[in-house]
């Protein structure tokens, strides 16, 4: 086929998948479309039947796949980067749709909705749609449903993911997705990268359709091989995602800030829970580990990570971060009466750190002194005309919540307990 005749690209990305690679292809090429498409299978030096399965479509479908039989597994050399870079280059299509091979479509249409959208919607770079997660340790299988209606996706809702990532089975995009700049896939995956870049180059759509399936936690899964037992790669992938996020808050010369610095905290939680049963001298010694085996960019990351756990876990520790804010300003109060401004305070009482009292949201009722300190209200202390820095010491979620309190004062320097 004549390769300006193409409409769209199938990426069909494989490894060991040969319980579930036929299922891929079957709803890949069962799409009642009038659109030309092309199937590009990437297999990634699989070492069971998979290659023998594919090559089987290959040969019986000649006209419509290609495929690419890698001898060294490409992940473990570099990423997704490394394998999606190479598949991006053959693409010919005017639109590249993504189904994994551990992934399939059950709708016969699923193309030309999202394909007739895109053609009469020509601001829209990027369309997605729900799906079902076929959970492989409950054994469930339940609507994904990360937005409850069809609509437009805005940019909040798409960083912070309050409901679920969109399924990566049911991206279509535009073929200028190939100009993205090279440090999107730093972060080892490819999916979200992708949905942050589209949305900077156009609109993003949402079909609240049911037409692909979402193999959750099956043996060998991605989930269960990189956020399961093993905690070195688990704690490597969320260095990556950190690193990501304050790349693309400069990529997008801070638009996004707020949301992206709750997805930083969301990926530091992840570590601190997740690794919790580790002693901080261990987790400590697990960083000083991994620093070796790390490019430069990484090791900063993963420096302030064992700060912020150490800061999270230790009795009397004071993190490089809030020492410095602390050395930059004067005025200092602690935002929190609650455990963790309870256990701040603490810190500061054992490191002889001053701080002038606490301060609370205006609709909290409390005591005018804690701890020996005076308790001030939110409203009391925006009115002063005097520079002051709060550090913020409450949950994540409160957090996100009265975060608007402090932004736009001028005279209010703030940071939260676990900034990295």
């Amino acid at each position: 086929m004549n390769s300006k005749n193409i409409d769209v690209t199938i990426l069909c990305i494989t490894y060991n998948h040969e319980a579930y690679i036929r299922d891929a292809l079957e709803g890949i090429l069962h799409q009642d479309i009038d659109y030309n498409y092309e199937v590009i299978v990437h297999d990634d030096a699989s070492t069971d039947k998979t290659p023998q399965i594919i090559r089987e479509y290959e040969n019986k479908y000649p006209d419509k796949i290609r495929c690419i039989y890698q001898k060294e597994n490409q992940y473990s050399a570099g990423g997704a980067k490394r394998i999606l870079t190479q598949v991006f280059n053959l693409c010919r299509g005017r639109y590249i749709a993504l189904c994994e091979g551990d992934d399939f479509w059950i709708d016969d249409h699923k193309l030309k909705i999202q394909l007739d959208w895109m053609e009469k919607h020509t601001n829209y770079f990027m369309t997605a749609h729900n799906a079902l997660r076929m959970d492989y340790t409950q054994n469930t299988l339940r609507t994904i449903n990360p937005y409850t209606q069809e609509k437009e996706i805005c940019p909040e809702e798409l960083i912070m993911q309050y409901n679920g990532n969109l399924p990566t089975a049911s991206i279509v995009i535009r073929d200028d997705i190939r100009n993205i700049e090279p440090f999107f896939w730093d972060c080892g995956i490819g999916d979200v990268p992708m949905q942050l870049y589209s949305m900077m180059e156009g609109r993003i759509y949402y079909f609240d359709r049911i037409m692909s399936v979402y193999r959750h936690k099956h043996c060998g899964s991605w989930c269960v091989d990189t956020l399961g037992i093993d905690k070195e790669k688990l704690i490597i992938h969320y260095a990556k995602m950190i690193r990501f996020a304050h790349e693309y808050d400069s990529y997008t010369s801070k638009r996004f800030s707020i949301y992206l610095h709750e997805l930083t905290l969301n990926c530091l939680a992840s570590i601190l829970y997740q690794c919790k049963d580790f002693s901080v001298s261990e987790f400590r010694y697990k960083i000083q580990m991994l620093l070796d085996k790390q490019e430069e960019s990484l090791r900063e990351y993963l420096c302030d990570i064992a700060e912020a756990y150490e800061q999270f876990y230790s009795e009397n520790y004071i993190s490089a971060k809030i020492r410095d804010f602390i050395d930059r300003y004067q005025r200092l109060y602690i935002w929190g009466t609650g455990n963790f401004g309870t256990k701040l305070a603490q810190k500061f009482k054992d490191n002889d750190i001053g701080y002038a009292g606490f301060v609370i949201s205006d609709e909290v009722e409390m005591d005018k002194e804690y701890m020996e300190r005076p308790v001030y209200h939110i409203s009391d202390v925006k009115n002063t005309v005097e520079d002051i820095s709060i550090i913020v010491a409450v949950n994540r979620s409160l957090w996100r919540k009265l975060r608007h309190q402090l932004e736009d004062q001028s005279n209010i320097k703030y940071c939260y307990m676990l900034s990295i």
